[in-house]
């Protein structure tokens, strides 16, 4: 199937999310392209034609490769909202890691001073000294699935309050809801 020139800047628009126009012009300018947010701006309304070595540069500054640029406007979507779930993912478990380092940190050094503090400090801080971030971890898990799965609104909205749209796109999808149809086919 013959995808019109609107209908590619359609895809290009979705795969390329919240990132500005004008960053993408400067990405295709400096692959070697006369770009500018005006091309940009032309090629998602589909008043310009891509030409098939720019398809390719702009695939690869989007994150993801030309069949994409064709394929249909839900296929981008669902395709960007699965690579920003998975940057999410990445971003949380690294403030994880962070936090654990800083808890622990902060264990060390209150070890440390246990011996300057007074009765009722060392009272206050009793509880956290024995804390366990792996327990503290697992039940904070816990907390949270328990309102993920009590909030449908959340999980149908796609957690859009939580993840933010990355300006690299990642791996393709064929999602099972567009699997049947050839011409709807993503590969």
């Amino acid at each position: 199937m013959t995808k019109s020139d609107q209908e590619i800047g359609e895809v290009v628009a979705v795969l390329r999310g919240a990132v500005p126009q004008r960053d993408i012009a400067e990405r295709m300018t400096n692959r070697g392209f006369k770009w500018t947010q005006g091309t940009v701006s032309s090629v998602e309304k589909g008043e310009r034609s891509l030409k098939l070595t720019e398809g390719a540069v702009l695939a690869e500054i989007l994150g993801t490769d030309v069949q994409s640029l064709i394929a249909d406007e839900e296929a981008a979507r669902l395709e960007r909202d699965f690579r920003a779930g998975q940057t999410a993912l990445t971003d949380a478990r690294q403030e994880i890691q962070r936090a654990t380092r800083k808890f622990i940190a902060a264990q060390g050094y209150l070890r440390r001073i246990r011996s300057s503090l007074s009765e009722d400090e060392l009272a206050l801080l009793d509880g956290d000294l024995r804390a366990d971030p792996v327990e503290i971890a697992a039940r904070e898990k816990e907390r949270s699935q328990d309102a993920i799965l009590g909030s449908d609104q959340m999980i149908n909205d796609g957690m859009a309050e939580y993840i933010t749209v990355p300006p690299r796109l990642g791996r393709r999808l064929r999602p099972k809801s567009l699997e049947g149809t050839p011409e709807r086919r993503l590969l």
